[in-house]
């Protein structure tokens, strides 16, 4: 945006001072929006100080990958993270990072996807 305003006044459109906000501030909002829609919500400082999972995005509706059709162990408990891959649970944790990490202690050393419980 500073580029486009720069560009502006070297071209001579803009002679005198300019409220970058006045520009700036909409493109801010598009933004937010455009990643709330893309991610789905933000979890509140209440819910991070809580240990509590950010929100999962809302589904694209695409078909399910092999990864995301895992048989999941009935005592896993709500809000765990599980690494997986080819249809196999590889590992678990309370982040993605360390559901990834315990499939590596696990043994496996593929690429894995993160799904939360």
């Amino acid at each position: 945006m500073t580029s486009a305003v720069s560009t502006c006044f070297a071209l001579g459109l803009l002679t005198t001072g300019f409220p970058l906000l006045t520009a700036l501030g909409p493109a801010i909002v598009a933004q937010h929006l455009h990643w709330r829609r893309r991610l789905g919500g933000e979890r509140t400082t209440a819910q991070w100080r809580e240990g509590r999972s950010a929100p999962l995005p809302p589904p694209s509706g695409t078909e399910p990958t092999a990864a995301f059709t895992a048989t999941i162990p009935d005592d896993t408990p709500p809000g765990t993270w599980l690494a997986l891959a080819d249809g196999r649970v590889l590992g678990s944790g309370p982040t993605p990072g360390r559901a990834r990490r315990d499939a590596r202690r696990n043994g496996s050393d593929r690429p894995t996807t993160a799904r939360m419980v």
